[in-house]
């Protein structure tokens, strides 16, 4: 694994990274949350996401996905084990 070229890429990707709300419609109608945990000793990546409704919450979609874990998690580089490889 060279971590030299991962943090290259890091940097790279923090470029395009919005820091500032740039909706066309205000409020947003529809606000989502996204986590990825590991399970079988690292071996099984597993990715959740909601969609809500806002400003109620109600929920409008929910998916789990587990899949064959391509890339380690690394302390710093958790982006890394959350996108294809």
């Amino acid at each position: 694994m060279d971590i030299a070229a991962l943090r290259a890429e890091q940097l790279q990707r923090a470029a395009d990274v919005v820091r500032h709300d740039d909706f066309d419609v205000l409020p947003p109608r529809f606000i989502g949350g996204a986590d990825v945990g590991f399970e079988q000793e690292g071996a099984v990546t597993r990715a959740a996401m909601v969609i809500l409704e806002y400003p109620s919450l109600r929920l409008v979609e929910h998916r789990i996905a587990r899949i064959d874990t391509t890339m380690p998690y690394i302390p710093g580089f958790l982006s890394f084990a959350n996108i294809p490889r």
